[in-house]
């Protein structure tokens, strides 16, 4: 069975340039690899190149969206089959329920927040899923400090 593959990242169109490659490379190798993929539904910012990359090397793309966020410019179909959920919570189960892998790349707060959610669910056994964190260009070294930080100092 075809695996799918969760990205969590920024829909800002303020980054750096060089994480729109990263995402781009990564949507194209998810493609290329015939894994799905799945994610917040942005058309813009790193979701954006990350869908239309991974779209364009023939992945299947869903993008799954708030009722409250689906908005023109902002979300689009063009290149995804979208689920419109009635909240984040509800949007955010259904990304995790249909995942078998996440995958987190340069993103605010919504990114760490799912990210956060994620790797706190599987601490407590509520999945298993491997959970990729790409630190592109050192964008999460301080989080992975202070991971350790929890890691050693909460944790052990």
């Amino acid at each position: 069975m075809k695996k799918t593959i969760c990205v969590f990242c920024s829909s800002s169109e303020d980054l750096d340039k060089k994480y729109y490659e990263v995402a781009e490379e990564l949507g194209k190798k998810i493609g290329l690899q015939n894994f799905d993929l799945i994610h917040g539904a942005g058309d813009i910012g790193l979701m954006g190149v990350l869908m239309k990359s991974a779209a364009a090397a023939g992945c299947k793309v869903t993008g799954v969206v708030p009722e409250r966020l689906n908005r023109a410019n902002i979300v689009s179909d063009k290149h995804q089959t979208l689920v419109i959920t009635a909240d984040m919570k509800d949007r955010k189960e259904y990304m995790r329920s249909s995942s078998d892998v996440f995958i987190a790349l340069p993103g605010g707060f919504g990114t760490l927040e799912e990210l956060s959610e994620v790797i706190t669910l599987k601490q407590l056994k509520y999945h298993s899923k491997p959970i990729i964190i790409i630190n592109s260009y050192g964008f999460y070294d301080n989080l992975l400090k202070q991971f350790e930080v929890f890691y050693n100092q909460i944790l052990q």
